[in-house]
């Protein structure tokens, strides 16, 4: 077990810079075979040696300080940990309590004992006897970077995007019709079907007028969603035409944050402009403006209330 552990982090590593890793991997391996765990998977995050695994269909994250071998325990991460339980509650609370499909009673008090991080940000996994989703699966939330602003002891090598890159993640997005930072399944030309599988579909989707809007349990898709066409509602046969985020980092392009100054000094000029005058409770986007920046087959929608970034999405053209 140890050596084949040993072999999935050595090409982890390979893209990592080498420093003084062997009491962490040591003590990582040591962990890792105490829980006696499947799924391992490794990421590097600045002076962090992470990883989670899988036992009984819950997960475990893992963190060693790369110098000194010793756990990244919550108030190792934080500054003020209680500050940072306390946020990181509103910050899940306000989101996840806008899904109707189960109770979240008890999000409060935050795990602070079973979380992983990667490059994106930070997961934490709640136990079973506090809070599942409503299919009973572990229940857990992600953080973008962004959101721990604040947070997070200054040697945590985690922050947002930088805005000098978006012309890049522009053009990869279209390329590659994905979101950043979103699990490989929520891309277009994808099936439902697939997206299921591995994300956990909540429930049957909400069907707005111009798409039918799927929602997933996986952490990583908290505020965001899948589209299909308002007419394809078969889960079986569903094929993803959109990728729709409240909640995403496009290059430190943040929903909630930027301005349409911000989004149009970073991108450009768009493509293609359309006004929304008005919105009821089946339409995807609210009141406001629409910019588009088009490529071949797909087309990146960033929708302005007030003037401030709405959603980031990825449409088939």
């Amino acid at each position: 077990m140890r050596r084949f552990l040993a072999g999935m982090l050595a090409v982890v590593l390979l893209c990592a810079p080498l420093a003084a890793l062997a009491d962490a991997m040591s003590a990582m391996f040591d962990a890792l075979d105490a829980l006696g765990g499947t799924d391992a998977a490794f990421t590097v995050v600045g002076e962090l040696l992470c990883a989670t695994a899988k036992k009984d269909g819950e997960v475990y994250g893992f963190a060693f300080d790369n110098a000194t071998g010793e756990r990244v325990t919550w108030d190792r991460l934080f500054s003020d940990g209680d500050a940072a339980a306390a946020a990181l509650e509103k910050i899940a609370a306000e989101w996840t309590y806008a899904n109707a499909y189960g109770n979240f009673e008890n999000l409060s008090p935050m795990p602070r004992e079973n979380f992983a991080l990667d490059e994106r940000g930070l997961t934490v996994y709640y136990p079973a006897a506090q809070l599942t989703n409503l299919s009973g699966s572990q229940f857990g939330v992600q953080f973008n970077a962004y959101e721990l602003e604040g947070l997070l002891r200054e040697n945590i090598a985690l922050s947002r995007g930088d805005t000098a890159n978006a012309p890049a993640a522009l053009q990869t997005a279209l390329e590659t019709g994905a979101l950043p930072g979103l699990p490989q399944q929520a891309a277009l030309g994808g099936s439902i079907a697939d997206a299921a599988e591995a994300l956990g579909l909540v429930d049957v989707p909400d069907v707005k007028r111009d798409a039918a809007v799927w929602t997933f349990e996986a952490p990583a898709m908290r505020g965001v969603s899948l589209l299909s066409a308002p007419d394809d509602l078969s889960e079986s046969g569903a094929v993803i035409c959109g990728v729709f985020a409240r909640r995403v980092d496009f290059s430190g392009l943040i929903p909630g944050e930027s301005t349409k100054e911000d989004c149009l000094a970073a991108l450009g000029a768009p493509d293609e402009t359309r006004a929304v005058a008005s919105a009821d409770a089946y339409d995807r986007l609210p009141a406001g403006e629409t910019l588009l920046w088009r490529g071949e087959a797909a087309a990146i929608e960033l929708h302005f209330a007030e003037n401030i970034l709405y959603s980031a999405a990825i449409l088939q053209q």
